[in-house]
């Protein structure tokens, strides 16, 4: 395709540019470059520009857009003032539009949006419907799956991927949509339905404050942005959400009356049960999986399935049946009780302890956790004092400390859970305090695993190491009593 036609409607200034070079792919990485690319520069300010653009040129870039001229180019350079709102709008020319072409379904929230996600991708396929997912897991549909790294991947993938879709058959996509993807204008297209879980601090190191945060999400469910918005209404931005929006929106919850809603609600070790109401249709769901907040979450499912088309009954009947989504509240072994859970929020966290907390019994409850490095901070001793004051012993450890010192990451959870409680030990080595775990319980007691839930690899300066907290847990309980 033409450059020139890429970059109709962007604001440019063009240097040595010729109207007729070809593009025949749009990378973000130099080394993704290949022989007529178009290498977007997301970050001009990086001290290290002019050696990643005479990298993406050797390897045959056709194009160089950023948001400043870089020096020694011997390409067509286009400065632009913002590179990634470029990048979004250069993607969709490329790809030809393919959001046009699908039921697109999008999910915000701070927890949440993996279940519910997954979910609406299980039963739309089972009922018949060709759907595509992107999310936390990656990108999956048709028999492709395929990781990107990031929640929402950026501009370059996400096109690619609907493109694929499209190419493939699919019909709708259901996608999570993150507070980057939102902030960056990522996903810049309205979604037929746009689902609110809920929202808590979190990205506190990028956003500048809460309310910037919140404000973010908010702006998902624009009419511009969502032609229908399913709402929790019982969240407190979820109420924000419903009185800015007067028309094309539905409301589910508990506590407050919604159009979608549950009552009846009982959990014990086997999982949770409730009567939801489904547009004037009563069910009873009985699943597997644990939690006040998967109420909230299969309500959510429900009131957007059915609005895409799928037969209530089938919905209902699908819910009491649905297996673990891996990493969420998974249970992993029996013999002693290992749940293992993504949970790495505050909120997240305190849920995920408090559901425990209300069918453990008499039996011991272990929280083990850490928090990532070269994130937010402030969650740290908050997330260290929710533990000491929900479990009866902790186990501080890493989680993917990325670039910082795990033992300052591990210093400042431990201040929040000495000002509660004294049970609990900090072992850097998360294998080590795994295996610890284990060995402290005893048949019957609860463990809960928090913060990397189905990861498969642990971050550690640059490097990511395999890593399964779930193959480790069940090793651990196998060595102890030769059974799971």
């Amino acid at each position: 395709m033409k450059i020139n036609e890429l970059l109709n409607g962007i604001e440019c200034e063009k240097i040595n540019f010729n109207e007729e070079i070809d593009i025949n792919s749009v990378a973000v990485k130099d080394y993704e470059c290949k022989e007529g690319s178009a290498f977007f520069c997301l970050n001009s300010n990086s001290i290290q520009l002019d050696k990643y653009v005479q990298n993406a040129i050797k390897l045959g870039a056709s194009v160089i857009i950023s948001e400043k001229i870089v020096n020694n180019c011997t390409v067509a350079q286009v400065v632009v003032n913002d590179a990634r709102e470029a990048l979004t709008i250069f993607c969709k020319k490329f790809y030809k539009n393919p959001q046009k072409k699908l039921f697109k379904i999008a999910v915000v929230g701070t927890n949440g949006k993996t279940t519910v996600c997954e979910l609406i991708y299980r039963i739309l396929n089972a009922f018949g419907k060709k759907c595509g997912k992107i999310g936390t897991f990656g990108v999956e549909f048709a028999g492709k799956k395929y990781q990107t790294g990031f929640t929402t991947p950026d501009s370059h993938i996400l096109y690619a991927s609907l493109r694929d879709m499209v190419d493939n058959g699919i019909e709708v996509v259901c996608m999570e949509l993150s507070a980057h993807a939102i902030y960056y204008k990522k996903a810049d297209f309205q979604f037929d339905i746009a689902v609110f879980t809920n929202c808590s601090p979190e990205h506190l190191d990028f956003f500048e404050d809460y309310n910037e945060y919140k404000q973010v999400k908010i702006s998902a469910f624009d009419r511009s942005k969502a032609k229908v918005a399913v709402v929790n209404a019982d969240d407190v931005t979820g109420k924000e959400i419903l009185c800015l929006r007067n028309q094309g929106v539905i409301s589910y919850g508990l506590d407050d009356p919604c159009d979608i809603f549950a009552i009846d609600f009982y959990e014990d070790n086997r999982g949770i049960s409730f009567l939801i109401n489904l547009f004037d249709e009563l069910y009873e769901i009985k699943s597997r999986y644990h939690g006040k907040y998967n109420v909230y979450n299969m309500l959510a499912v429900a009131c957007t399935c059915a609005l895409a088309g799928v037969n209530t009954d089938f919905i209902a009947k699908y819910l009491s049946l649905a297996d673990y989504i891996p990493g969420r509240m998974q249970k992993v072994c029996n013999k002693i009780k290992v749940y293992v859970d993504y949970a790495h929020t505050p909120d997240g966290l305190e849920k995920s302890l408090a559901s425990l907390k209300k069918i453990r019994g008499n039996k011991k409850l272990i929280c083990l956790f850490g928090c990532g490095g070269n994130r937010d901070r402030f969650k740290r001793k908050l997330m260290g004092k929710i533990s000491g004051e929900l479990a009866d012993f902790t186990v501080i450890t890493s989680d993917n400390p990325r670039f910082e010192d795990e033992n300052a990451i591990i210093d400042e959870i431990e201040k929040g859970i000495r000002e509660v409680s004294h049970e609990y030990i900090s072992i850097r080595d998360r294998e080590e305090a795994i295996e610890y775990a284990v060995q402290i319980a005893n048949v019957g007691d609860y463990i809960l695993i928090a913060g990397k839930g189905a990861e498969e690899f642990q971050e550690r300066m640059g490097v990511f190491k395999p890593f399964s907290d779930i193959e480790i847990a069940q090793k651990a309980v196998k060595n102890k009593y030769d059974e799971l």
